[in-house]
């Protein structure tokens, strides 16, 4: 066997372009191997993080003639929860980007903006405080649930940040919950 590997390391010697080529095909194989393992390891074959995740599903807009799927408005999202009598619950969720302070200090924050039920549709109770309220929903209440990143991050995981006033885009939000 030694004799063998001996022969094979002189062979590639001899031919370098060879020995590259092959190296890199070995390595783009198994590069692109891991890849796609990774994503459908990801997307496919772990669960995902909820309780009873196979009643979950997804509600999407279609406009006709078109084959993109569109988000809906919040009128159809309130028509549909308010007339559905096949799912226990709903909400709705939309990206949204805000500015935490104010001058030197201001920081651009991606969140997303949540109807009151996310928490309980996807069973997630905050770590701190509690969550949003239907109440909360139909006013223009202005209250904020902080991610934990956001909290550890910005507020140094403060353990009274319940309760406490934040500028978010110039306007005053009371922090009710940290996830």
């Amino acid at each position: 066997m030694i004799a063998d590997l001996k022969f094979a390391l002189r062979m590639l010697a001899k031919t370098p372009g060879f020995a590259i080529i092959a190296v890199l095909t070995l390595a783009l194989g198994i590069g692109a191997n891991s890849a796609i393992f990774s994503v459908i390891d990801a997307v496919l074959l772990r669960p995902l993080p909820f309780p009873k995740p196979n009643e979950l599903i997804a509600v999407w807009s279609k406009v006709q003639g078109d084959t993109e799927r569109e988000t809906g408005s919040f009128p159809d999202y309130g028509d549909i929860r308010d007339q559905s009598q096949t799912v226990e619950s709903l909400f709705a969720f939309t990206r949204a980007a805000t500015v935490l302070g104010s001058g030197s200090e201001a920081r651009e924050l991606l969140g997303i903006a949540v109807t009151s039920d996310i928490f309980r549709v996807l069973s997630i109770p905050p770590l701190l405080g509690r969550t949003f309220t239907q109440d909360e929903e139909k006013t223009d209440t202005r209250v904020i649930v902080l991610t934990y990143e956001t909290w550890q991050r910005h507020f140094n995981r403060d353990p009274n940040i319940i309760g406490r006033e934040i500028l978010c885009s110039l306007r005053s939000y009371t922090v009710i919950g940290v996830m």
